[in-house]
């Protein structure tokens, strides 16, 4: 499998900064949660927001799965370390090591 590697170091780098897009962003609610009478479940329904262009907004939403899964995966002071080093020394390699781990833990290795 290829991987778009600048891809890659950007979306650490945004979760490093803290500014990649929020999961929920692309997961406009439908309409306002809503009790199921005589239980305690709250059922909430979604829709997939679309581009600019139009089109259903799959690739950002599969880039914020991954931060999503990053965060969830991966300790903070592991990113916080490979975007230091690429800070440091600009090499890439901490970065892409920490999606081959998320790889890994996905089981998409």
């Amino acid at each position: 499998m290829m991987i778009d590697e600048s891809a890659v170091v950007e979306q650490f780098l945004e979760l490093a900064r803290g500014t990649s897009s929020s999961l929920i962003s692309f997961l406009p609610a439908f309409e306002d949660a809503v009790t199921v009478p005589e239980t305690s479940t709250i059922v909430r329904t979604h829709f997939l927001a679309h581009d600019a262009n139009g089109a259903p907004a799959v690739e950002q939403l599969a880039g914020a799965m991954a931060s999503a899964a990053m965060d969830f995966c991966i300790a903070r002071s592991k990113i916080e370390r490979a975007y230091a080093e690429y800070e440091e020394t600009r090499s890439t390699a901490a970065i892409v090591s920490l999606n081959e781990l998320t790889c890994a833990v996905s089981g998409d290795a």
